[in-house]
């Protein structure tokens, strides 16, 4: 049997989710703008019920939003993000690739989508992210 993998916190981790990962003292002394993002994306792959929980409350459009084009374009953002940092590590894990893609994708047509129901929006979206387009 294989021993089980040890997970080790990211660096930004403490700086973005306090010493332990209390996410309480974060959201207060951190608020969720495109600095915060950038810090934060790695995470997003892996996140637990309150880190995603904070991610759709700082995206969503009304108080019971939890499947908004911004709120999936947040946490696809995250995904993304991390898939990048880990296929610069290991360059032929070509099936992690082939997701990341079809993340990319995904994404790019929920922005388009944004876009063409409501530029604020979408534009918003893109300035909150920090991403080019």
């Amino acid at each position: 049997m294989r021993p089980e993998a040890e997970t080790t916190a990211h660096p930004a981790a403490f700086s973005a989710l306090g010493e332990f990962g209390d996410t309480s003292a974060a959201v207060a002394v951190y608020p969720l703008t495109a600095a915060t993002c950038k810090e934060m994306r790695w995470v997003l792959l892996t996140l637990t019920k309150e880190d995603k929980q904070r991610v759709i409350t700082d995206f969503q459009v009304h108080s019971d939003d939890t499947g908004s084009p911004e709120v999936q374009v947040a946490l696809l953002t995250g995904r993304i993000e991390y898939l990048t940092e880990h296929l610069q590590e290991h360059k032929k894990d070509h099936h992690s690739r082939r997701g990341l893609l079809k993340m990319v994708g995904q994404r790019r047509r929920l922005l388009n989508y944004l876009n063409n129901v409501n530029p604020e929006r979408y534009r918003t979206v893109i300035q909150r992210l920090g991403l080019r387009r």
